[in-house]
């Protein structure tokens, strides 16, 4: 017994590498009521989100403004910094079932990027949001690009998962309440 406790194990240790956790601040506009998130949207759908979700980083299209009117900090170093870190987020793919506005058609795929996701052996989190969730049926409020995946208004304001009967659930206190009734009756007008 006493020789059992001296020994040595063989096996090396594996401590597993530190896995760091970037949290990302954002800031976004907060919508009253349907109507206003409503009008706010490029475009307003039904959709599933599918499979195959893709983590990259977004680059910057276009250097900071040298400009002290929209770029405050125009002419620091900070202002100029085009080599900062870019961007990491998360690509889904979400096949539309309905059109309340916009351009889309039923049964094409719409790709929504969100804050976030994990990449290089970093996680990026949006503080208080809640990503989309693959196979998820949902009404979405999007903001639509030309040359990047679309963008929910608000992370909070512009995503309600939808049940298999088809009701609305809100995934924040501070998004504004409805039903699809109401928001067929708003995409009639």
């Amino acid at each position: 017994m006493t020789l059992a406790g001296c020994g040595h194990n063989d096996t090396p240790s594996t401590v597993p590498a530190q896995h760091q956790v970037i949290e990302y601040q954002a800031d976004y506009p907060a919508y009253s009521d349907l109507p206003a998130l409503f009008n706010k949207a490029d475009l307003v759908i039904e959709a599933t989100v599918n499979q195959g979700t893709k983590t990259q980083y977004l680059h910057s299209s276009t250097p900071p403004a040298n400009d002290p009117q929209s770029n405050p900090n125009a002419g620091t170093k900070n202002g100029q910094d085009t080599t900062a870190t870019p961007t990491v987020v998360t690509v889904f793919q979400a096949k539309v079932h309905k059109v309340y506005k916009g351009d889309a058609n039923i049964d094409s795929t719409v790709a929504i990027k969100q804050l976030g996701g994990t990449l290089d052996g970093q996680t990026f989190v949006e503080a208080g949001a809640k990503p989309l969730r693959e196979g998820g049926r949902y009404i979405l409020f999007l903001t639509v690009y030309p040359d990047v995946p679309a963008s929910l208004l608000n992370p909070d304001q512009a995503q309600y998962p939808l049940d298999s009967a088809g009701t609305l659930a809100r995934i924040s206190d501070t998004a504004p309440t409805f039903t699809v009734s109401d928001l067929e009756q708003l995409a009639a007008k």
